[in-house]
Parts: C-alpha cells; structure tokens; sequence
C-alpha cells in the first residue's frame, strides 16, 4: 500500500501518540510533547469504535499498548486504507463501561483497533564455536536472549558482538566487563569455558522518557574463536540495512523459536513494554506478524535476533520483546541501532 508513511501520517501518528500513550501511560508528557494530554491519568477509560479498550475489571492496568501506522483490517480483510492502528491488550464490549470516546479518526485519519495481548521483553541453545547471529546468549547473572549480530566502531579492527541490552545489560543494572556467556547461562553456560565477550556499552534504557532502542554491545577477546558470518541455519547477510515497509516480507532465525517466517505490519509504532515493575515507551518500532498459520514469529529467549528481509537477507530490525498471546513481535530499526550505538557490520 503506497503512500502510508507520508509527513501527514506521521503527524497524525504522532497526535495519537500524545492522546493515548503519554496521556495513559504516564504523569507527564515528554519533552518534544507539543500537546496537552487528552488523558490525565490511567484510570479514563477509552470508549470508541463498538469496543472498550481502557482499564476493566478484569484488566486493571491500561489496555493501550501502542499506536502506529498499518492498512485498516475489517473483518480479517485488508481493506487499502491507511489507519492509525491502536493495539489493545484485549477487546470488551462497549456496554460494559463508559467514558469518553477515542476519535474514529485523528486529524482526518481513520482508527483501527488491533488486538495483540501485552508485549513483553523477549536464541539455538547449544555451545557454538564460532558462533553466529541468533546463538543462545546471556548475562553471566543469568539473562536470556539471542546474539544479535558482529560489529565493529569507527575504522577499529575491534569486533563486537550486539543483543538487547536487557539481554547483555540486565535492563540497566549490568557493569562494564561483566561476563557475556555463550550459551546463555539458562542454557548451560559453564562461566569458566563459556565467555565469548565482556560488556562494553549500553543504550540506556529510560523509563520517564521515550526510547529507540533496546541495545546493547560486548567486546570480544578472541575473534577467531567466536566470530562466524552467518545466522544460524540462515546463511551470510548482507549488511545493508533494509528500511521497513508494510507487508515486507521478513524472516529471523532466535535461540527459542529458530527460523520463522513473517511480514512487516506496522513499520513506525510507539508501543508500551513492561521491564519488570516499570515501563517503558519505545519509538518508531516495528511491528512484525508471522505468517505461518499457527506459528508465532517469535518467543521469550528471541530478543536481540536479527529480523532480514526475506530472500535479501539484508538487516531490517533487531528484536526486543513480543505479545504473550498473539503473533506480533517488536523490532528496533536497525538503522537506529547502528546510529544509537555507534556501530556497523562486521565485514
């Protein structure tokens, strides 16, 4: 569907953006907010379309997880149109509550209501030397998740591995030269044979301002033990990055789920992740469904995997977490990765 992302959209986005997750989701719009909050505080349910999708008695917490841009869906049939898509934790019936209503269109843009289920922060689980992209890798306290790919800074011959930072930084709480092990220690590990890399930097991760990215880097000692080119049961990428579009077709290959199969359904989204007690708001996401009936694009064990646009192999995203219940899994763009950390392709 052409035309989706133009200047228009993207404002309108951004309007949905203010109204529904900085007005639900937290006390204070962020610094770039150029509107007041139509939403003072958590408990305003929200009421529009046939469907209630704000706090209820069997969800106390807000059912809003994320807005972005993505054709409008009626009835399971894609019906050409460009939508702001607002996705729910669930869907309940109108006459359940009431409250004020969210638009049936913001700035002349239409709303669809998209059902995922909570996101949350989401490798293979063998012992690989070398390695590759989407091997099991951890935190030596004890993380999960899947190696993202190699790296390198500037013109340095110094290699580097990328994941998650909640993967490799424990979600903030990690130190510079802790051990990274691989397998991950949930897989495994023995610390004293299976460090590949010590923890070199991290992309913050706030939670009283938007993030782009979940991410994180380890420098590893011995490239010719660890280093391997390829993904795992994939083959070599190409290290030019893939900018997201809708319907591009997609695939990635995790420590949990291995290779699957999926397209780009949403490819510039704020969606709402829960680390623990707290929450963060990520930007200009990418929202990814798979295409295998009956099969999720991804599991918990699967952040930091490399998303590849299908036949191309060439880098769209990195991801960081998924919904519990449903197909939809959350990418960085890994042109904002590569920028945010200050890295490129290890070639």
């Amino acid at each position: 569907m052409g035309g989706l992302m133009t200047k228009y959209m993207l404002a309108a986005r951004d309007e949905a953006e203010q109204l529904l997750i900085w007005g639900s989701q937290t006390a204070a719009a962020p610094p770039f907010a150029e509107h007041t909050p139509l939403l003072a505080h958590e408990s305003i349910r929200l009421v529009g379309a046939g469907w209630e999708w704000g706090p209820t008695a069997t969800a106390p917490e807000p059912n809003i997880v994320g807005v972005g841009l993505r054709e409008k869906v009626t009835a399971g049939h894609r019906t050409g149109v460009p939508s702001i898509a607002v996705y729910v934790v669930q869907k309940e019936p109108v006459f359940a509550v009431s409250g004020p209503a969210v638009p049936k269109e913001i700035d002349g843009v239409p709303t669809d209501v998209v059902e995922t289920g909570g996101f949350m922060p989401f490798s293979p689980r063998l012992r690989l030397r070398p390695t590759a992209s989407g091997a099991s890798i951890g935190h030596s306290a004890g993380t999960l998740g899947s190696l993202g790919f190699f790296a390198r800074r500037g013109s340095s011959r110094q290699l580097y591995l990328v994941s998650c930072n909640h993967v490799l930084a424990r979600t903030n709480r990690a130190h510079k030269n802790d051990a990274v092990l691989q397998p991950a220690p949930y897989d495994g590990a023995d610390p004293d044979h299976d460090q590949v890399g010590c923890l070199d930097d991290w992309e913050e991760l706030y939670f009283d301002a938007p993030n782009r990215i979940d991410a994180a880097l380890a420098e590893i000692a011995d490239a010719a033990e660890v280093y391997s080119p390829g993904v795992y049961n994939v083959g070599d990428i190409d290290p030019r990055p893939q900018d997201p579009a809708e319907h591009l077709p997609v695939l990635k290959s995790g420590r949990t789920s291995q290779v699957t199969h999926g397209e780009v359904t949403d490819p510039m989204n704020t969606l709402v992740i829960p680390y623990g007690s707290r929450k963060a708001i990520m930007r200009e996401q990418v929202i990814v469904e798979a295409t295998t009936k009956g099969q999720r694009f991804s599991k918990p064990g699967d952040s930091g995997a490399l998303v590849l646009e299908e036949g191309t192999l060439r880098p769209v995203g990195m991801i960081c977490g998924g919904s519990r219940r449903f197909r939809y899994t959350i990418a960085n763009r890994i042109t904002n990765v590569l920028d945010d950390l200050g890295v490129s392709f290890w070639q």
